[in-house]
C-alpha cells in the first residue's frame, strides 16, 4: 500500500507519523462487523443460507450448502467486530484470531436454539477480522 503526501516534506520523522496515523485509521476500518457480515452473506446465498434466528436477534445460524454443512452463528447487530461461534473447529488461518474451545462451557442460551443440534452446536468461538478472513472461513469448510 503506497501514501503520497499532500506536500513535499524533508523531515523524514513527520512523514512516518502520517503513514502511522493513516495506516492506524486504514486497519480500524478494514474491520467486519456483525451488520456487515450479514450484507456480505447475503450476497452469496449459493454458497451459505440463513439457517435460523433467535427469537430475540441475538444469535442469527447460517449454514454451509457443501462440504459437510458446517454451522456458524453471531449476533447480527454487532459493530465492533465479528465474533463467530461454529460447531468445526476454525482453522489457524490469516484473518482468524482468539480462537477458543467453548464446549461445555457456559454459553448463551440463544446459541441451543440457532444450531440444529448433534454435531450441529456451538464448539469453539473465533473472532473475523475483515471480509477476507471471513471469505477465507468459509472456503475452508466448503473443502471438508
Amino acid at each position: 500500500m503506497a501514501f503520497t503526501p499532500l506536500r513535499s516534506v524533508k523531515a523524514t520523522g513527520a512523514l512516518c507519523v502520517m503513514c502511522v496515523s493513516t495506516l492506524e485509521i486504514y486497519e480500524v476500518a478494514m474491520k467486519i462487523t456483525g451488520k456487515e457480515a450479514v450484507v456480505y452473506l447475503a450476497s452469496i446465498q449459493d454458497r451459505v443460507a440463513l439457517h435460523l434466528k433467535d427469537n430475540t436477534d441475538k444469535f442469527w445460524s447460517y449454514k454451509l450448502k457443501s462440504g459437510k454443512k458446517t454451522e456458524f452463528a453471531f449476533d447480527p447487530e454487532t459493530s465492533t467486530g465479528l465474533f463467530v461461534r461454529v460447531d468445526r473447529e476454525p482453522p489457524q488461518i490469516a484473518g482468524l484470531s482468539d480462537i477458543q474451545r467453548i464446549s461445555g462451557k457456559d454459553v448463551s442460551t440463544a446459541l441451543g436454539r440457532v444450531f440444529s443440534g448433534g454435531l450441529h452446536k456451538a464448539n469453539y468461538q473465533v473472532t473475523i477480522e475483515d471480509q477476507a478472513g471471513l471469505d477465507a472461513f468459509i472456503s475452508y469448510y466448503e473443502s471438508l
